[in-house]
């Protein structure tokens, strides 16, 4: 009895100490979500019965006063990041925040899965096959520990001071191993007299006029936050002596830990403490101002390699984190604020998205045991037998006898010399295209096994997502090694009923103020399947002191950028969260209120959306292929095309839908008159096939460069030929491909500047320094058929790159150019019969009963309907025009403007 009366006690107890905190969760019934599909044949969220107008907030932290402020304007759904999530202070601790700020927010949980592992063999390892060379690691989970420590009382004097600790403690058995120190998040933070170049997820070793001296800085935690190096950059807060000892050297990485991004000092390979005289001490120089207590923290990570990430084939990784999410689902269910919490994003990889650890290295991916393995169980699972593996594997697979004797593909098969330019036989690689596809489909299936593991603890209550699925790949935003980044094979996520939501950032190479708002996903296909599609807006605004390059300079600015993304999400039935931080912050709340005001109207504008048909009313199907990308050279810069193709269709003045080429099928099926098949380079019979149902109806295809060039009857120009219905030929050169306008008669080049050269980057975009502008590519491929007519010549060579020609029930289009501009397609969609709404270019977002704009320029525009309808602007409620197929706008550039649209005579959503 007193047992049990202990017991009931300590419930009680804990009970009590939440809702101190500020919780009134127990006062609110249990409301799960639930993804359904709405009238319109998009998917809908529903919480707490109702349909969710879509707006939510994100943030690492979580503050009561933005809960508060947002929740007033009716944003009452947040995203916080738990990134350690089996400390229940720290679960506990950030609900209990938003509740005291809102007490009926509902809360999405970015779940970090584990990171660092006992072991070798569940570590990703990117060292080379052929060398056998590996990264030294430490077994051991990692863990953090006070370096030196300065009170109230130890506070330095107001002068420069140097202040040494002690480090040789990191182990206590003698040996300093991996040591890493948290130093600022970007090189733009770091003191010129540092010498280095860093570059994402490449490795540099410093350069110093002192080969055995590294100046770094390093990270200071006060109760203030963060120095704030932007401010004040010289000299230094912290400047951090490192001295190179025996073998070992030190190296930049980029690792997150456990608060944020994080760039790391390293030793690379265990010493002694008796080689450690020097390397064991480090030296601090604290500024005449720091009368703040701080400490300096350092951790030792166990089952780190290169870039201090598991391998997603890990099968302990797999269970580890599954036990994890159960054991947080069961912390959740036993809190008072279960009914709160509605859903889970799960976060692994590189920044959380999915991208397995080491996808840029040249010799590949992942070669650790348990990569290994589950490679050699793929091949095993695919092949049944050895025999058939030999068949399939030709050359690659000599000295092979048995499954147990695969070892991962190294430099000699991921880096081979392909038999057409870029392209590589997909019959004469096939050891290079199956390992491509165990990438993708291994990072697939785990988050599909973490997704049912939820589904199954949490008994179907809660929602589960992932940012996944990137129409280019994770990669280095350029595409490059996008087979390595595991987003390659999304279609498991993507059928799977265990996954509701997947997310993706706004593009960031044109988003600037009069640019557009694109997602990374194939939107369509996603709601095709029943996914909710999330776009994470983290464009900053004025307030914010970070990504000048992306920052508006003013409230104005700032403001239409919101409405720009939030237009963009309500004419594709979309979901959006901000950053609460990228937003302003807690600043934010006190120096522009209007931007809280503002995110108000615009969710009240997405609940009024709620009621109306947002079905599509896009004419033009876009269409990726993943697929593709696995028979391509992994240097090869085709991937990155498509970040430069989608700021242009997003200038062409009509609305488009995008999809992945494995739903071709429902793309035949549906009236669209302009398809642009874009990167489907290695096609099946069945493909083939499936793109011959397209061409009926008097629909135009476009087909971009090489469509179909392999095969099962290999590579070839021939291939193209047959999928085009054009003839087209090969030479074997590699340069950039640009087609310049040769005949301005055409309706497809009618009015098109004279001389216009196309194919690579059409317009300026905030692109990485090291992205060449005009990329190049291999083979040049040209038309060479009598019966097409020829509107454009490649640049250099004077041979066909642009040609069309008509079958009557069809119409095809090729283009050798990789990138299509927006005024080529405003004339491509009148040619094929697509309503064109604005001929400037402005950024168009519509749907059946919403039509936005984003102006690119100032100025006078006629925008056109498709259909009489009533016209009136969103925000002032104004009547612009009553049964009309036209009105006038005057705006100025980056102006935003939504219009509501009531189609007369018939429901906004009739045919």
């Amino acid at each position: 009895m007193a047992t049990h009366s202990r017991k009931s006690w300590r419930r009680a107890a804990a009970c009590c100490i939440l809702l101190t905190v500020g919780l009134a969760a127990s006062a609110l019934r249990s409301a799960p979500a639930a993804r359904q599909i709405g009238p319109d044949g998009r998917p809908v969220l529903v919480i707490d019965g109702k349909p969710f107008p879509g707006l939510i907030m994100q943030h690492v932290q979580a503050t009561p006063d933005g809960a508060r402020a947002f929740g007033k304007v009716g944003m009452r759904v947040w995203e916080i990041d738990v990134w350690e999530p089996n400390n229940w202070r720290e679960v506990d601790g950030k609900v209990a925040a938003m509740l005291r700020g809102a007490p009926n927010t509902r809360l999405l949980l970015r779940v970090a899965l584990p990171k660092y592992l006992d072991g070798e063999e569940n570590a990703a390892d990117i060292a080379t096959a052929e060398n056998g060379k590996r990264w030294t690691h430490m077994l051991g989970r990692a863990r953090w520990f006070t370096v030196g420590e300065i009170t109230e009382r130890d506070a330095p004097p107001r002068k420069w001071t140097q202040l040494t600790f002690d480090i040789s403690r990191a182990d206590r058995n003698g040996i300093v191993r991996f040591v890493d120190l948290v130093i600022w998040r970007r090189d733009t933070h770091i003191p010129k007299e540092a010498k280095l170049r860093f570059y994402i997820d490449d490795v540099e070793y410093f350069s110093s006029a002192d080969p055995t001296k590294r100046t770094v800085v390093a990270d200071m935690e006060t109760p203030q936050g963060l120095h704030d190096q932007r401010r004040d950059p010289k000299p230094p807060l912290i400047v951090h002596d490192v001295v190179k000892a025996g073998k070992g050297a030190l190296l930049w990485e980029h690792v997150q830990d456990r608060k944020h991004d994080a760039l790391v000092c390293k030793g690379v390979e265990a010493v002694t403490a008796r080689d450690m005289s020097q390397y064991d001490r480090m030296s601090l120089w604290i500024r005449p101002d720091t009368d703040a207590p701080f400490r300096i923290v350092a951790r030792i990570c166990g089952g780190l390699r290169r870039m201090g990430y598991p391998s997603f084939a890990s099968e302990r990784w797999a269970q580890d984190g599954v036990k994890m999410l159960q054991r947080l689902i069961a912390h959740i269910d036993a809190a008072p604020y279960r009914s709160h919490v509605i859903g889970l994003t799960l976060a692994a990889g590189m920044s959380a998205e999915w991208a397995w650890a080491g996808q840029s290295a040249d010799c590949g991916l992942d070669f650790c045991e348990s990569a290994k393995r589950a490679w050699q169980r793929f091949a095993r699972e695919r092949y049944r037998t050895i025999e058939a593996l030999q068949r399939a594997w030709r050359d690659d697979a000599k000295g092979i006898d048995s499954f147990d004797q695969i070892l991962v593909p190294g430099r000699s098969v991921r880096l081979a010399k392909p038999e057409l330019g870029d392209f590589f036989d997909p019959r004469r690689h096939r050891m290079f295209t199956d390992y491509n596809e165990f990438i993708g489909l291994t990072t697939a299936r785990r988050i599909v096994e973490f997704g049912e593991a939820i589904k199954k603890a949490g008994r179907g209550r809660l929602l589960v997502g992932a940012l996944f699925s990137y129409l280019g790949g994770y990669g280095d935003f350029l595409g490059k090694k996008m087979q390595q980044t595991g987003h390659s094979m999304p279609e498991p996520v993507i059928l799977s009923p265990a996954v509701d939501y997947l997310a993706s950032p706004v593009v960031y190479w044109d988003r600037n103020i009069g640019c557009p708002s694109m997602w990374h996903l194939p939107v369509d296909t996603l709601q095709l399947h029943g996914k909710l599609v999330v776009n994470e807006a983290d464009t900053p605004t004025y307030i914010h002191k970070g990504f000048g390059w992306l920052r508006p300079t003013t409230l104005e600015e700032s403001t239409e950028v919101m409405k720009r993304d939030v237009a963009a999400v309500l004419a594709k039935g979309m979901f959006q969260w901000w950053f609460f931080d990228r937003l302003g912050g807690p600043r934010m709340l006190d120096r522009a209120p209007e931007i809280v005001a503002v995110a108000g109207r615009l969710n009240d504008l997405m609940a009024r959306s709620l009621k109306t048909d947002r079905g599509t009313a896009s004419e033009v199907a876009f269409v990726v292929d993943h697929h593709s990308m696995l028979c391509i050279h992994p240097h090869s810069y085709l991937p990155g095309f498509v970040y430069y193709q989608l700021p242009e269709l997003a200038r062409m003045g009509a609305p488009f839908d995008t999809y992945f080429l494995s739903d071709i099928d429902a793309v035949a099926r549906r009236p669209y008159k302009l398809v642009i098949l874009f990167n489907a380079y290695w096609l099946n019979d069945a493909q083939r096939q499936a793109i011959a149902a397209l061409k009926h109806e008097g629909r135009t295809v476009v087909f971009v460069y090489a469509t179909g060039i392999a095969g099962e009857n290999g590579v070839s120009a021939e291939n193209v030929s047959s999928v085009t219905g054009i003839r087209i030929r090969s030479l074997g050169r590699r340069m950039p491909v640009e087609v310049r306008v040769a005949a301005a008669s055409h309706p497809i080049t009618r009015g098109l500047a004279k001389g216009l050269a196309f194919g690579c980057r059409f317009r300026p975009l905030k692109t990485p320094k090291w992205y060449p502008e005009r990329p190049a590519c291999a083979p040049v491929l040209f038309a060479a058929d009598d019966q097409a007519q020829i509107l454009g010549l490649v640049v250099g060579l004077d041979r066909p790159g642009l040609a069309v020609r008509d079958f009557g029930t069809w119409r095809s289009v090729w283009s050798a150019a990789l990138v299509l501009p927006a005024p080529l397609l405003r004339n491509l969609c009148r040619y094929a019969g697509v309503h064109v709404y604005d001929d400037a270019d402005d950024i168009v977002y519509a749907n059946r009963s919403w039509l936005a704009l984003h102006f690119s320029s100032g100025g006078p525009r006629t925008i056109r309907l498709p259909h009489p309808s009533d016209v009136t602007d969103a925000f002032t409620g104004a009547r612009i025009g009553a049964g009309t197929t036209r009105f006038q706008v005057h705006a100025r550039r980056g102006d935003t403007r939504i219009f509501r649209l009531t189609r007369r005579g018939k429901p906004a959503g009739s045919p």
